[in-house]
Parts: C-alpha cells; sequence; structure tokens
C-alpha cells in the first residue's frame, strides 16, 4: 500500500493556501556530532514563524482487529528526538510540529467529522500538535517499538485544525 498519501495530501493543502515550503526526500537519515537524526517531512514556512513538520498518517477510526480506534496518535520516540534535534539546530524561529492527516473511513462532512482536505479520491482531517506539547503528554506505548501516545481525551484538547498553526486561522470545524 502506498503509505506516502498521507504526506502528498498535505503538501496539496499547502499548495492550495500557497505557504511556502520545501519538502524533504527522506533517502538517508542526517547526522550530527551525535549521530543519526530521524528526518522529518517538511519545513513550512509562515509568516514568521518556521515550522518544522513530520506527517503521521493515521486512518479513522483505525480497525484494530474487532474495535475501531480513535483518534489514533502513536509515535515512535526516535521521532520526538529527532524533531527536538532539528529545532535546536534550525534555532530560535523553528518550531516543531505533529501534523496528523487522518484518512476518514467514514463519511465527512458532518458536524462530528469535517474533511479539511479532499485529495485523490480521499478525505482527511488534518489538525496538529507541537511536538513539545505531545512530549509533556505522552506516554510509552510499547517498549519493544519504543512508541509512545497521548490518552485519547487529552489528545483532543491539544490537537488543532493544521490551519491554526500554519495560517493562523482557526479553519473548519
Amino acid at each position: 500500500m502506498d503509505h506516502h498519501h498521507y504526506e502528498r495530501a498535505f503538501e496539496s493543502w499547502l499548495r492550495q493556501r500557497r505557504v511556502p515550503y520545501v519538502a524533504i526526500e527522506q533517502v538517508r537519515r542526517s547526522a550530527d556530532k551525535d549521530g543519526p537524526i530521524k528526518s522529518f517531512d517538511f519545513l513550512v514556512h509562515s509568516g514568521r514563524r518556521h515550522w518544522v513538520v513530520d506527517v503521521k498518517g493515521k486512518r479513522f477510526p483505525a480497525a484494530s482487529g474487532t474495535r475501531e480506534t480513535w483518534w489514533e496518535n502513536w509515535i515512535h520516540l526516535a521521532d520526538i528526538e529527532g524533531l527536538f534535534a532539528w529545532e535546536q539546530h534550525f534555532g530560535a524561529g523553528y518550531e516543531a510540529l505533529l501534523v496528523y492527516a487522518y484518512w476518514l473511513q467514514i463519511p465527512a462532512g458532518g458536524p462530528a467529522v469535517p474533511a479539511t482536505l479532499s485529495f485523490d479520491g480521499r478525505d482527511y482531517l488534518l489538525v496538529a500538535v507541537p511536538v513539545r506539547k505531545f512530549a509533556e503528554h505522552c506516554r510509552r506505548r510499547s517498549t519493544r517499538w519504543k512508541a509512545v501516545h497521548v490518552p485519547e481525551k487529552t489528545f483532543t484538547k491539544l490537537i488543532r485544525p493544521v490551519d491554526f498553526f500554519i495560517t493562523g486561522a482557526a479553519g473548519p470545524g
């Protein structure tokens, strides 16, 4: 399956809004004096703000066996560590942002699930959270996979439409 449709959808969103950005091609990991650093997906420039963006694609809701999971948000610890390292390397004025591109598995358009983007035959809900806020509230999900998540109730309080961060608008919904 094509897992890059999430990044392409977000890139389409940026283009529609004419937001300047640089897409990062993740062929190899970059390194600094401490070793390899996990790459990010986009550098986004919006006014005085500069965002180091990592796009996380998830299904909404996600099916896990016989149950549905809403607001799936797990990531690897390396994602957080890498974003913190890039913030430090780029310096003042750059902030790391996790953008969750949720591919809607249910009909969109209602008040409960507003679609923020239709792209390539799919509807997406685009929300974001600064990585520092995510890191403050995350809990271990898997020791083996070095994965963390934020409990759903807290996560839904932290996220905002991606417009809120990138364009400064409240966005739909």
